[in-house]
């Protein structure tokens, strides 16, 4: 088939070998015996992959996007990006993980400190552009919680919620601007979020658009309900940062058992056989004991079980 190991590594969705075969300069245009180039075998190999129930189709993705980007460049320029490519920086880790939605690497790297929380790729999209380009609310979240610049723009001048909008995620599109992403930013080409929603038409967006209309509109036009739910939820999401992992501590945690001034204070429990003997052979719980008891209940010290 007269394959180099560059077609091996694109067929395989293999971003790393891929990078590493260009810096040491493997050469992006070779044909094999049926005519096909590397990048023609990554983009085949991506056909009928749906990132959102295989998470690895993304790598075919980013394998074709990277050689289509270098095959552009002249040899020199093209190794030496591929060496920088090939040293990802924490910058990188904090961008793919933002892609795939990975909450506990993000929240590692983002808690290491390891690089800036706005920094930008090739094309100018920050790690909260990617999480929206991934549709993952969580990681949106946590980044803004880290305090992400959320009217950051790319190379095209879209902000984040110009991607939210695009593609139809309201939960997205609602927490960008209640962190205080503009509803009225222009990218580019002079269109607002809105204007591509409704140009797009993915997923929920018609409720996008209904939402993105509301907002639009000066708060002091708002119906007194609608006024005093925008301040509500602005409030809400207008919370301070968390220390390293405190979000994610609810979700990871065992459950703990209740304090002991909840518990009851008695002998061992009876398990009773019908619902008349519910009661018998137990102490009465201290917070419910009646009240003849109490002076009984104060002489004798409190034992926690």
């Amino acid at each position: 088939m007269n394959d180099t190991p560059l077609h091996y590594a694109a067929l395989n969705g293999r971003l790393a070998a891929t990078r590493l075969l260009i810096a040491k300069g493997a050469d992006v245009q070779a044909k094999n015996a049926l005519g096909l180039a590397p990048w023609d075998d990554a983009v085949r190999a991506d056909k009928g992959r749906c990132a959102c129930q295989d998470p690895t189709a993304r790598e075919w993705t980013m394998v074709a996007a990277f050689l289509a980007h270098v095959s552009l460049l002249a040899p020199e320029v093209r190794e030496a990006f591929a060496q920088r490519a090939c040293e990802r920086p924490a910058a990188a880790v904090l961008h793919d993980a933002a892609e795939l939605g990975n909450t506990l690497d993000l929240a590692r790297v983002l808690e290491s400190g390891a690089c800036d929380l706005n920094a930008k790729d090739y094309d100018g999209s920050t790690a909260v552009h990617a999480a929206v380009e991934g549709g993952h609310v969580g990681a949106v979240s946590l980044l803004l919680d880290w305090r992400a610049d959320v009217s950051a723009t790319n190379n095209y001048q879209d902000t984040a919620l110009h991607l939210a909008a695009r593609d139809g995620h309201l939960s997205i599109t609602r927490l960008l601007v209640a962190k205080g992403a503009s509803v009225h930013a222009q990218n580019r080409f002079q269109m607002t979020p809105l204007e591509l929603a409704m140009r797009h038409k993915r997923a929920g967006w018609e409720a996008v658009t209904a939402f993105l209309r509301e907002e639009a509109l000066d708060i002091h036009e708002l119906p007194p309900a609608a006024r005093a739910m925008r301040k509500i939820r602005k409030a809400f999401h207008s919370q301070p940062p968390p220390n390293g992992l405190r979000k994610l501590e609810p979700c990871l945690a065992p459950p703990q058992p209740p304090p002991p001034a909840l518990r009851d204070v008695a002998a061992e429990p009876v398990i009773p056989s019908s619902g008349a003997d519910f009661n018998k052979g137990r102490r009465a719980p201290l917070r419910y004991r009646p009240a003849a008891a109490s002076a009984e209940a104060e002489a004798e010290p409190q034992q926690y079980t």
